[in-house]
């Protein structure tokens, strides 16, 4: 029975031919190790890590998700804390002392932002590769064997995990740059490649696309590094855009895992310190901030009367 083909990509997208064969697998570096290329077996070569900012609970959801999907998971689990009030931090602790994984917690003591919390989280990384989670997300499947033959096939340092939305529909997958001319400019956005539907209507092939998003991905930490990390210039706001321009632009590859493992809560701020950092993230003070450094850097316009509009939306 053949699987169903990928349909319904947003209008104007093309895509091309990736030619490959499964004994591509074998030109991977130590493919032929015991554990494997890349992650290694069952993660062995992988960090899992994510920035917690006050909401514990959602932290301590992610690890039970873990404990649940990937019971023999035999890498780390790395929180890196991103100026949480006390209070939460102590929740988080608590969370963690049943953990039956190796763990760790690093306090940043200040809120560093996106960008500055994931850079400082690299010297703290003791494998070779990190997957990069939001703490509102979750996992519902063991993603690892898909994660480890999906980099070897493609032979890429980078790779974009899908995100399901809690009914089931998929949200994220295939970042894309959507570029478009516009008074005598260039503007651009980045967001999945396909209409958001059910899981059921892609194949589960992995692919190549032109987004990183930070917020679920998997990366080489060494290549990360290479290429200069995250732009600390943007405290919140386009980070991703800017990386992944750079690595467009060194020739790197972006890879996609077909493997849907992931949910993506976006669960409202309820908590009054969630809610101040959410006025701080989505203040448009702050992210016209971001795009005016951003647009200055490389020449394409983000911000725009939609964006204003969606931000006061958000607001």
């Amino acid at each position: 029975m053949k699987k169903p083909r990928r349909s319904r990509l947003i209008p104007g997208i093309r895509k091309t031919d990736y030619l490959f064969e499964p004994n591509h697998y074998f030109l991977s570096k130590d493919s032929s190790a015991e554990d494997g290329p890349n992650i290694g077996t069952l993660g062995k070569n992988l960090t899992i890590t994510f920035l917690s900012l006050n909401r514990s609970a959602l932290s301590a959801r992610l690890l039970a998700s873990i404990v649940k999907h990937i019971p023999r998971f035999a890498g780390e689990i790395l929180i890196v804390d991103n100026g949480s009030a006390a209070k939460e931090l102590i929740q988080l602790q608590e969370a963690c002392k049943s953990f039956p994984f190796r763990w760790r917690i690093v306090e940043l003591e200040k809120n560093h932002g996106v960008g500055g919390g994931r850079n400082r989280t690299i010297p703290y990384v003791n494998t070779d590769w990190i997957m990069f989670l939001d703490n509102d997300i979750y996992f519902i499947d063991d993603p690892l064997q898909a994660i480890q033959t999906d980099i070897a096939l493609l032979g890429c340092h980078f790779l974009n995990l899908p995100l399901l939305d809690k009914d089931g529909t998929v949200t994220a997958i295939g970042g894309h740059f959507y570029i478009w001319p516009q008074d005598d400019k260039y503007h651009t956005i980045c967001k999945s490649a396909w209409i958001p539907q059910q899981q059921n209507s892609f194949s589960g092939q992995c692919f190549l696309s032109t987004f990183l998003s930070g917020g679920a991905c998997v990366i080489k930490k060494q290549t990360f590094q290479q290429i200069g990390a995250y732009d600390e210039g943007m405290f919140i706001g386009y980070e991703d855009l800017d990386l992944s321009i750079r690595l467009f632009q060194a020739g790197y590859k972006i890879g996609n895992t077909g493997c849907f493992a992931w949910v993506h809560d976006h669960c409202e701020a309820v908590a009054e310190l969630d809610r101040q950092y959410e006025k701080l993230r989505w203040s448009l003070e702050t992210i016209r901030g971001a795009a005016e450094y951003f647009e200055k850097k490389h020449k394409l316009v983000v911000w725009d009367d939609a964006l204003i509009a969606w931000i006061a939306a958000k607001e």
